[in-house]
């Protein structure tokens, strides 16, 4: 008996049709490709023209293709004539079902707006172009009576959006280092126009003494430290009890330090509470389960003057160590000045479980430095350092010079 397979579909992608929308950022690109590893398939299915291009579900077809994924049979829109009418198509979907900001939603209502006047321009009447755009017919021809003003709004759309000092800053950073200014602008949600002139004026500031001053390096002197950062980066040389066979033998690898030690660190002479800024800080801190067993952590942070806020677990795939149980996980706690810190700059970007590699004996993930980088506000030191990050300053025996 013969068995017959299905073809694969042949999934084609068009530029105008790919980026007529903003881009996900990429804590939900994250959160997708993880739910659809999970899962082993896509749930929705990719929406397609007659042709076979997409144009709904670039993203779950670009994952499905990287990791595998089984995808269910397209929806096939054979009834979308024009291109402006399957571009209208897309970003009615993008606009009903995906968070965008309002910037964003702006954005796409202009590209809206001129892709209706092409329309009428073609003959269409205004009842057809509204069924195609998705209104009604009463905002079409408030459109086409408004029609001068259609321009001038898009050009202010960019100037509503409100970015504090830390993100324009950490955007010009992004755009210097390679980040496609698509993705910087999908991953604020703001438009590619507005990333453009931000990089333009925060690119053409100088900056002032004191920000040259701690813009990165070995520090030596209290004076260096005392009151300067916001954001304190730190793994502690933990100290395990090896007679009684707990995780990760240490003794070989690095100097250690005692609980009581870790209590009265000094950075340069200076608490460790001292050296946040007048303001407050982040401290962001590794830690194991045996340590939060036996409460050190809690006790730690409240000696150095914060308080546990939150935490992000790291995955490390693999066989992992203990005596009782083999763990593969570690944490990395955040904590806040107890007086009061500085927000997150971008609180819904993050995921609670990071899945990344092992490293060599105790050395921790990139992905942590891009992680705090993205959330906490300059300027930064690392505790401990045993490597140079471009604009953090570092402290430890073992810190590069």
């Amino acid at each position: 008996m013969e068995v017959k397979r299905r073809m694969k579909f042949e999934y084609k992608v068009r530029e105008d049709f790919r980026t007529v929308v903003p881009d996900l950022a990429q804590a939900e690109k994250s959160r997708l490709a993880e739910d659809i590893k999970i899962r082993g398939e896509v749930v929705i299915p990719i929406t397609v023209d007659e042709t076979g291009a997409i144009l709904d579900g670039h993203n779950r077809w670009e994952i499905a293709e990287s990791v595998g994924a089984r995808l269910p049979d397209p929806i096939i829109r054979n009834d979308l004539k024009s291109d402006e009418e399957k571009l209208c198509f897309i970003i009615q979907e993008n606009v009903n079902r995906r968070h965008l900001s309002a910037d964003q939603k702006r954005e796409l209502i202009g590209k809206l707006k001129a892709l209706a006047k092409t329309l009428r321009e073609k003959g269409q009447t205004q009842e057809q172009v509204a069924r195609i755009a998705g209104v009604d017919r009463a905002s079409i021809s408030r459109w086409e009576s408004n029609e001068t003003n259609v321009q001038v709004n898009n050009s202010f759309i960019d100037r509503r959006a409100r970015l504090r000092s830390d993100d324009r800053k950490e955007i010009l950073l992004l755009e210097k280092s390679g980040v496609p200014r698509r993705q910087i602008a999908a991953d604020y949600k703001i438009t590619e126009q507005w990333v453009g002139k931000i990089v333009k004026r925060e690119g053409g500031k100088k900056k002032p003494k004191e920000e040259v001053a701690s813009a990165g390096g070995l520090v030596r002197t209290a004076e260096e430290v005392r009151g300067k950062f916001q954001c304190i980066y730190v793994d502690p040389p933990w100290s395990y009890d090896q007679g009684k066979g707990c995780e990760g033998a240490v003794l070989d690898q690095y100097k250690t330090m005692t609980p009581d030690q870790l209590y009265n660190l000094k950075v340069c002479d200076v608490p460790v509470w001292a050296i946040a800024a007048s303001g407050g800080a982040h401290l962001w801190m590794w830690t194991t389960w045996p340590k939060i067993r036996d409460g050190i952590p809690h006790r730690l942070l409240e000696k150095w003057g914060f308080r546990w806020v939150g935490e992000i677990v790291w995955i490390k795939p693999g066989m992992g160590v203990g005596r009782w149980t083999r763990k593969s996980t570690e944490i990395l706690i955040l904590a806040v000045s107890k007086g009061g810190g500085p927000k997150l700059k971008h609180k819904d970007q993050i995921d609670h479980f990071k899945t990344e590699k092992r490293m060599r004996h105790s050395q921790k993930p990139d992905k942590a430095y891009e992680i705090i980088e993205r959330l906490s506000p300059e300027s930064r030191i690392e505790l401990f350092a045993r490597r140079v990050r471009q604009g953090w300053c570092r402290w430890g025996d073992e810190s590069p010079e």
